[in-house]
């Protein structure tokens, strides 16, 4: 069960986990922030994180921080 994400407090849009194909084939856990297409949004943001909890805690503390 992934924690709760907070959804951005700039554009209501919100925060996903990925796993993506990091340096020498290795696996990378990434949070995410896209915008939807056209949306201009100051917490565009993508990360990589060793665990889903690290993740949402450091998307949910810069949410509420609104930087």
């Amino acid at each position: 069960m992934d924690p709760k994400l907070s959804s951005c407090p700039f554009c209501g849009g919100e925060a996903k986990f990925m796993r993506k194909k990091g340096p020498n084939e290795t696996v990378e856990l990434s949070i995410v922030h896209y915008p939807e297409s056209g949306v201009v949004c100051p917490a565009r943001w993508e990360a990589v994180c060793d665990t889903v909890e690290i993740g949402a805690e450091w998307w949910n503390k810069r949410v509420q921080h609104g930087n």
